[in-house]
Parts: structure tokens; sequence; C-alpha cells
């Protein structure tokens, strides 16, 4: 199905069908997809991604402490240096402030005894993820340049709006079921005609029970041999 698909289907399920005179305009109903898709790929991670250059490609500078992450990015699942070839931890501030860092025997960053990793140098083994917004820090910082490959989590790579022409979601189960989220969103409409809180709130549960369990099914998938799509109530 294409945005369009969906909207006029979101439109029918509604009763949204009077052309002269909507409800919801279009570019309020493509802004709710638009959303609904964002939230989804937050919830779910569907959109895992290990070879698109604009966002898992990042430039590793001698002497720079941060390196900039796309703002696309939900979740950094790994990483490693692609001329050095070593792994690079994702961590937390917390995670390296409260247990510490030492070198092994390779010389590379581990859990061990504290040292003073913020001014440490050397081949980077870990990235510090949410120190700074849309910023990874490495330790330890760089001596040399290098290239940074990631593995993500991302949100869609383009927003929805009512020029798009496909989805990148490609299961059709999937992308009906945005009309849950979008549904909630419509019922917010400060607009007396269409106002809801009953209804946006019970859009709500569906929208939340329908992405718990596309995550259970993704993560079923990406730790097992089963291979299937979620099967939910019709709209």
């Amino acid at each position: 199905m294409t945005p369009s698909d969906i909207a006029d289907l979101f439109r029918s399920d509604i009763e949204d069908t009077d052309a002269d005179d909507p409800l919801w305009t279009d570019t309020e109903i493509f802004g709710y997809m638009d959303q609904s898709i964002k939230q989804f790929a937050r919830v779910t991670d569907y959109f895992a991604d290990a070879s698109t250059t604009e966002i898992v490609d990042i430039p590793v500078v001698a002497t720079q402490k941060f390196i900039n992450l796309d703002p696309r990015i939900t979740k950094i699942r790994g990483a490693r240096l692609a001329t050095a070839g070593l792994e690079v931890i994702p961590r937390t501030y917390a995670d390296v402030n409260q247990s510490g860092y030492g070198r092994d025997a390779y010389d590379n960053f581990a859990f061990s005894s504290p040292i003073n990793w913020e001014n440490a140098t050397g081949t980077p083994t870990i990235i510090i993820t949410d120190l700074e917004k849309d910023k990874g820090r490495l330790v330890a910082i760089p001596v040399v340049n290098d290239t940074l490959n990631l593995f993500v989590y991302r949100l869609p790579l383009l927003d929805i709006t009512e020029d798009s022409a496909t989805f990148e979601i490609t299961e059709v189960e999937y992308q009906r079921g945005l009309m849950y989220y979008m549904k909630y969103l419509a019922y917010q409409k400060n607009d007396a005609d269409v106002f809801n809180e009953q209804l946006s709130e019970a859009a709500f549960v569906l929208a939340t029970d329908f992405m718990d369990r596309v995550k259970t099914a993704l993560r079923r998938q990406r730790f097992s041999s089963t291979v299937g799509t979620v099967r939910y109530g019709g709209l």
C-alpha cells in the first residue's frame, strides 16, 4: 500500500468522507502518518541499518573527542573502526563514570580499574552515546584518522508527506497498523467537532499493544530461526 492508500483508508475508517468539508485536512492526516511511523520506529526498532552510508559511516578525526551522529539514529547497536578493525563498544556516561576503564594486554580499553578516561588518548574502543545530543564521545581520543562503521536502529530515512509514493515499511499489516496511532493523534485535535478524549485514549491503547507485539515479533525473528509478521485484529 502507499501513503495515499492509507490516508484514504483512514478517512473511511473515521468516517471523514465529505471532500467538500473534511474534518481533517490532508496535511494533518499525512502529518499524523509521519508521527505514527516515527513512533513505530522508536518503539519497535523496525529500521535496523548497517549500510546507509550517510547514517552509519562516521569520520573519526585525530584529536577530535566527539563524532557527529545522524539525528535519525535512535539506538547504536554496535560499532567498528574500519581501518583499525577494532570493535567500539557503545556505553552510557554512567557506565564509564561508575565502572572505570583500564587498558588490556592489547592496549585497548576495557572494564578495569578507574582511569582518567576524559584525557586518555589512543585507539577508541568506547563510544559514549548520551553525553551530548546527536554526538558520540570517543574513548580514547583518537590519534589517527579512521572511519567508524555503526550498526543502528533508526527513524525512517524520509518524512511522510502528501507527495510520498511509498513506505519504507514493507509489510501491509504494519502499514495498516499505523492508523491506530494516527487515530490517537487525530482525536486530540483542538477542534470541538472532532476532539474526543475517550476515542483518543482507546486508540492509544490499541497502538501501544500493536507496536509492542511488532517489537516482540521482530526480536523473535532477529534472535531465532523463526520468521514471520505479527497478526492482529482488523481496523
